[in-house]
């Protein structure tokens, strides 16, 4: 299988692409926002979103960034569940500094794993 590592170096000329996304995200107006990358296999994706990331650390010091990896789930987990269990550990470890965020972030953690019991039960029964 071909290897899929994205490149910190902007061999593609994407740098473009890259600051044209981190001006959307850090706009106060535009929030809340998704937004979609598209693109073939191989396209450059992931490189886009590496540079996006390196765009925005060094710009921006209010933002977390949290990688999930769909491929990882495919066929085996729910992609809801997955993604907020993500999300939620990615909160409690940024919040280890600040006891208020932690306890809600752990809050939404034991939250998260609790609708994943519930649908697991529920496959159970199915």
């Amino acid at each position: 299988m071909w290897s899929d590592s994205e490149s910190k170096i902007d061999y593609l000329n994407f740098s473009e692409i890259g600051e044209s996304i981190t001006d959307i995200i850090v706009t106060p107006e535009l929030l809340p926002i998704s937004i979609g990358v598209f693109g073939d296999w191989g396209a450059g994706k992931s490189t886009i979103l590496e540079l996006t990331k390196a765009t925005i650390e060094t710009e921006n010091t209010n933002f977390i960034h949290i990688r999930f990896d769909a491929w990882l789930f495919q066929g085996y987990d729910d992609a809801r569940a997955a993604i907020l269990e993500t999300i939620a550990k990615a909160l409690v470890k940024e919040t280890e500094k600040n006891p208020t965020l932690k306890e809600k972030a752990q809050s939404l953690y034991k939250r998260v794993n609790k609708f994943r019991a519930i649908g697991m039960l529920a496959d159970v029964g199915s």
